[in-house]
């Protein structure tokens, strides 16, 4: 009985995460709408010259553009990743080049061709980046969803540690319930530091190369030497020990909660932890649907990018070869783009780069998040929705 309680609560728990990453994922395509609607705002009105938005408030042509602080943020996110992800690409396609095998299969590109790597940042720069962070928080939050065996293991060694206190050494439920109140802050505190600390260093970093108007400049910088955040899946971790004292704390609130012993015993005790307990879980519902999905796009953004972040990024490339309209700027069709493509990486056969084709009639719309798909690892040509499952 206890168990089922403490799962509700856990579960409730997730639930409101699960709503906040519903609402990140809208928040961030409609800041892709907006941002293409911005930056075609400001060439029109600055006559077809290049515009860099990398300020709140510029007055391009006597004309003065605004953009709110979030719509800020996400083009410093967008311009700090397109400056240091395609050295991070080109690193793991040379160190661990089975996670590219079925996209350069697809690209029509063989073993004897190179792959350019302005052709990569090009096709880098035009792929949707809000689908890539909606599609990255997603397999966070469908960890946090299902509940690991690793998970069911930690919690066992936790139970394990707590028997022996409670029977040798007189430790009460009470001072051990306190402990794991304690790690829940602590972790959710820790959360919510390394989120504002990361997202400080990457506004400041998308800030920096929007102020040097240069995206292609600041990407030609080599890649830093891998660290454990590229080795293994950080944000997991951290998630997974989230998981972990998330859960002790449902359970811990549930046997208290259905404990007919303790409220007969020492009822006012037994309403202290109660509440207290509660108390705690409603301002984790509070900050966690905020802070999870935040945190979780943020460590998809280099230096921080893992084989599974290259995965995702790939997924969402493909998507939009497939969909040429989800491109964020004006590009040519799915067919001239891989002349393009081809004339690119022709250099190593000791051609010249070509002139890619004129774009088709029309301007490319940009798909929303659940229009957009990618293959399967089987490549059977099935589609599956990027986002939304």
């Amino acid at each position: 009985m206890h168990l089922f309680i403490g799962m509700v609560f856990y579960f409730l728990l997730v639930f409101t995460v699960v709503l906040g990453a519903a609402r990140c994922n809208r928040h961030w395509e409609n800041m892709h709408i907006q941002r293409l609607d911005f930056e075609h705002q400001a060439q029109v009105s600055t006559s077809g010259e290049r515009v860099t938005i990398g300020t709140r408030c510029q007055e391009l042509g006597g004309t003065q553009f605004h953009m709110s602080r979030k719509l800020q943020s996400y083009i410093h996110w967008r311009a700090h990743f397109f400056a240091a992800i395609v050295p991070v690409l080109m690193r793991f396609c040379t160190e661990e080049p089975a996670i590219f095998e079925d996209f350069l299969a697809f690209m029509g590109i063989t073993p004897d061709d190179v792959l350019d790597e302005e052709f990569l940042r090009n096709l880098v720069t035009h792929s949707n980046f809000s689908a890539y962070l909606a599609h990255s928080v997603r397999h966070c939050i469908m960890d946090m969803i299902e509940v690991k065996p690793i998970t069911w293991m930690a919690v066992l060694v936790v139970f394990l540690v707590k028997v022996p206190l409670h029977r040798f050494l007189h430790v009460s439920h009470f001072d051990l319930n306190l402990v794991i109140f304690g790690l829940s802050l602590v972790v959710a505190l820790v959360v919510m530091c390394w989120v504002h600390k990361i997202n400080t260093r990457f506004i400041a970093s998308g800030r920096a190369v929007q102020c040097e108007e240069s995206i292609s400049t600041a990407s030609a910088t080599q890649a830093p030497g891998r660290t454990v955040h590229n080795r293994i899946n950080t944000e997991t971790v951290v998630l997974r020990m989230l998981q972990v004292v998330l859960f002790l704390l449902s359970y811990t609130m549930a046997r208290e909660m259905a404990s007919v012993h303790t409220w007969r015993t020492n009822p006012s005790k037994t309403t202290v932890i109660v509440l207290s307990h509660l108390a705690l879980l409603l301002l984790l519902a509070l900050v966690l649907p905020r802070e999870i999905p935040k945190f979780a796009a943020l460590m998809a953004l280099p230096p921080y990018v893992d084989r599974e972040n290259v995965r995702t990024m790939l997924f969402v490339m493909e998507a939009s070869l497939q969909h040429y309209g989800g491109y964020s700027e004006n590009l040519e069709s799915f067919a001239s783009f891989r002349r393009a493509k081809t004339a690119s990486f022709m250099s190593s056969r000791g051609r010249s780069d070509l002139n890619p084709p004129p774009p088709p009639e029309g301007e490319p719309q940009s798909l929303g998040l659940s229009q957009m798909t990618f293959r399967s690892g089987s490549g059977s040509g099935n589609s599956t929705d990027l986002v939304g499952g």
